[in-house]
């Protein structure tokens, strides 16, 4: 609960700037942090995507901003 108090309002802080801005950001981390968080905050990626996808060694995770949310592009090799 602790890593999620401090993940979702830096993400929404993020996220209400880039619509504002359209700026990019790029997040580098470990794959268990995006693996629990992505999904609270990715519209279209819920945990069971999360289990049978997982996220490899050194695999990115495209999303886009818009205005009605959120949503995953690619996940590691998943093209969404």
């Amino acid at each position: 609960m602790d890593i999620q108090n401090r993940f979702l309002p830096f993400i929404k802080s993020l996220t209400h700037d880039g619509l504002r801005t359209n700026h990019h950001v790029l997040f580098v981390g470990h794959g268990g942090l995006f693996q629990l968080m992505l999904p609270l905050v990715l519209t279209n990626i819920d945990d069971d995507f999360v289990r049978s996808h997982g996220i490899g060694h050194a695999k990115c995770v495209i999303a886009e901003l818009h205005a009605e949310g959120f949503p995953c592009r690619q996940w590691g090799n998943a093209q969404l």
